[in-house]
């Protein structure tokens, strides 16, 4: 049995174990209390069989009951026993449980920050990987740039030179000795002295390397001394390298050959400031130097004479010899013209194609400068005037000359070179082998032509030009045959224009061509209208300039204009100058007989003026001689008329017709007639008219009201 103090202790909590052996040791205890239940209530049944029984089994039996209660009542005191320690294990279990909940969440927490510890770290050691990645990278890119840097340093064109902080060579590429001379054991630990040309001062390295170390890099050229002696232009590039604390710790320098560049400078140069064929300045180097000696001569209070030359008949030896023996000309006169004026002083130029200019510097000043410069214009014409064989020819040429000066007729570089075109200008109209001083009234007159030229661009589309007509007459019967179409002007602010002002000026500027076809198109309609609404036919003269008979397309706008008016051919007259026909004589034949093709009629205009060649006279297909008003104007004196008589005697044996020009009087027209002339056209009978006035007397000769 169990004691009183044993019932009322509580039994102490089993120890901690782990929940699986707990509950183990938990069943074995209920399979014990069960059996024990069982044995009670097979006990308490045999109890209440003997009781029923009655008293004859009580006493037999009611020691063993004693003793069977007492065992129950141990059983029960074990069974409540066994509850107490069930119920403890139970508190053990909930104990173990909730330790064992806490343990698992502190495991998870664990386990959590376990794996974030883990996943920081492979982070991290993803990270450390790249920067080893990059580093290997950087490293191979340091290294394949070291390769690449030694390799350029051993195979460029350049010598690289590098130094130390105290400018003492401690490296150089073979480069440098190709370029120097001098071998990478001759050069280390010296300086750059040895490579001094001696043509830079001590404030031109000063300079150097001030830039190298003030702003960290120097470059230019430099003239440097090869082992042999030999100076050479060099390309030289300094660079200074510094660690992070901006110390200094190399020099780099790297050293080209300039010689070749410095040849080819030179031969631009030359090329853009001097002319090819004569090797004399060109127009840019010209007006260059002498704005640098016209500031000298200010300053020194000297003059300055220019004179321009202007080749007489250049493009006729061109024409009849072939360009290469005008080329050869062109250097011959060059070379003498360097002969005349052969001082420093002294400046020549070739100024266009067959223009050369002399600029005579240092003079002293007034009268006297200007003797020298007729003295010098002098000697240049007469010595140009010199036969010279040419590709085994022997050709002479003349040349025309104009001079201006300084300051007389300015101060300013370009308003002389105007002045001397301008006398030249005038030179050339004076005739062959003079020369013309600069004037006022030369400025005037290039003024004149400036704006000539202005206006007369426009005057085309402004519809400012027209055309009279100079009838042709029939000696015999006075009817008009013909009519010669003659180009004017009226602008509307300098009025009337006479042809001899403006004409040379569209020959000038290339105009004459477009004018000339607007005159060849506009008469033809005239001369087509005459015939179409009058019934009136005559002959349309139309003069061709040089320009025009030179065009290659002469005979595509011929015929086309004849296509455009419908005219017959026949009814078209083409009039050339004397002087142009025989220009280029044979080419002259050609281009004439073409023109004969389309079925119109050739005349000589001017004839007796231009010193023809019989010869050719006799080979160019013409219809008509035209005698020049001077030889009319002399026609009542004894040689007047026999140049007029043998005129026309020539005519009639080359089958030729004659119209005589500047018929003016009365005596004229009767000499005319006693030489078998054929038409006059003058002021005696009718002066040049309009289109409508031509026509009322067309039709009053027609007998039309």
């Amino acid at each position: 049995m169990l004691k009183n103090s044993d019932k009322s202790a509580k039994p102490s909590p089993p120890p901690l174990v782990p929940s699986r052996r707990l509950a183990v040791e938990l069943k074995k205890l209920y399979t014990k209390l069960e059996e024990f239940e069982q044995q009670k209530l097979d006990l308490e049944t045999i109890l209440l069989t003997t009781t029923e029984h009655g008293d004859l089994i009580e006493t037999a039996l009611f020691k063993e009951l004693r003793n069977f209660r007492l065992r129950l009542e141990q059983l029960e005191q074990t069974r409540k026993g066994l509850e107490r320690e069930k119920s403890d294990l139970e508190i053990a279990l909930e104990t173990v449980t909730e330790t064992a909940d806490l343990f698992q969440q502190e495991l998870l927490q664990a386990r959590s920050i376990l794996e974030d510890e883990v996943q920081k770290r492979t982070q991290e050691l993803a990270q450390q990987n790249k920067r080893l990645q990059a580093e290997i990278q950087e490293r191979k890119r340091i290294e394949a740039d070291l390769q690449l840097a030694a390799s350029v340093f051993r195979t460029s064109r350049e010598g690289i030179i590098i130094m130390d902080a105290q400018r003492r060579v401690i490296s150089v590429n073979p480069a440098f000795t190709d370029l120097t001379g001098y071998s990478e054991s001759e050069v280390l630990g010296t300086d750059l002295r040895f490579l001094e040309s001696g043509q830079h001062d001590k404030a031109f390295f000063h300079r150097l390397w001030e830039a190298v170390h003030f702003v960290g890099y120097w470059s230019g050229e430099i003239w440097n001394r090869r082992k042999t002696e030999e100076l050479f232009p060099a390309w030289l590039s300094f660079t200074v390298i510094r660690d992070k604390q901006q110390n200094i710790i190399n020099y780099i320098a790297i050293l080209a050959d300039n010689t070749y560049q410095r040849r080819s400078e030179d031969r631009a140069y030359y090329f853009a400031h001097y002319d090819i064929l004569t090797g004399l300045p060109n127009r840019i180097l010209f007006q260059d130097r002498l704005e640098q000696l016209l500031k000298r001569a200010a300053r020194e209070q000297q003059w300055v004479a220019l004179l321009v030359i202007d080749l007489d008949g250049f493009k006729d030896i061109n024409e009849a010899f072939g360009h290469q023996a005008g080329d050869e000309l062109l250097i011959a006169i060059g070379q003498r013209l360097v002969q005349v004026v052969n001082n420093d002083d002294n400046l020549i130029a070739r100024f266009g194609s067959d223009e050369f200019i002399l600029v005579l510097d240092n003079l002293p000043s007034g009268e006297r400068a200007l003797q020298i410069a007729v003295d010098i214009a002098a000697q240049v014409l007469e010595l140009i005037q010199q036969p010279l064989e040419i590709s085994g020819q022997e050709i002479s040429i003349s040349a025309c000359g104009g001079i201006t000066t300084y300051p007389q007729d300015s101060e300013h570089a370009d308003e002389l070179l105007k002045n001397v075109s301008a006398t030249l200008y005038e030179a050339k109209r004076q005739g062959q082998n003079s020369y013309r001083f600069y004037t006022r009234a030369m400025n005037i007159e290039a003024r004149k032509r400036l704006t000539l030229q202005h206006y007369l661009r426009r005057a085309l589309e402004r519809d400012e030009l027209f055309l009279l007509y100079q009838p042709q007459v029939d000696i015999h019967t006075h009817r008009i045959a013909g009519a010669e179409a003659l180009l004017r002007w009226q602008h509307p602010e300098l009025g009337l224009i006479s042809p001899s002002d403006f004409i040379p000026v569209a020959e000038d500027i290339g105009l004459i061509v477009p004018l000339g076809e607007w005159v060849l198109h506009t008469a033809l309609h005239q001369a087509k209208q005459w015939i179409s609404q009058h019934q009136v036919a005559l002959k349309m003269a139309v003069n061709l300039s040089m320009r025009q008979f030179n065009d290659p397309l002469l005979l595509h706008r011929i015929r086309q204009a004849l296509e455009e008016s419908r005219l017959l051919p026949h009814y078209l007259e083409l009039e050339i100058t004397e002087t142009l026909a025989m220009q280029e004589a044979e080419k002259t034949v050609a281009t004439l007989r073409s023109l004969k093709s389309l079925g119109v009629f050739l005349a000589l205009d001017d004839f007796g003026t231009g010193y023809s060649s019989l010869s050719y006279l006799s080979q160019f297909p013409l219809d008509i001689l035209k005698i020049d008003a001077t030889f009319i104007a002399e026609i009542e004196t004894t040689n007047g008329a026999n140049l007029v008589s043998a005129i026309t005697t020539l005519a009639r044996s080359l089958h030729m017709e004659v119209i005589a020009e500047g018929v003016e009087t009365k005596a004229q027209l009767a000499c005319l007639q006693q030489y078998a002339c054929d038409y006059v056209q003058g002021y005696y009978f009718y002066k040049p008219m309009s289109a409508e006035a031509l026509t009322q007397l067309l039709l009053q000769q027609e007998g039309h009201k």
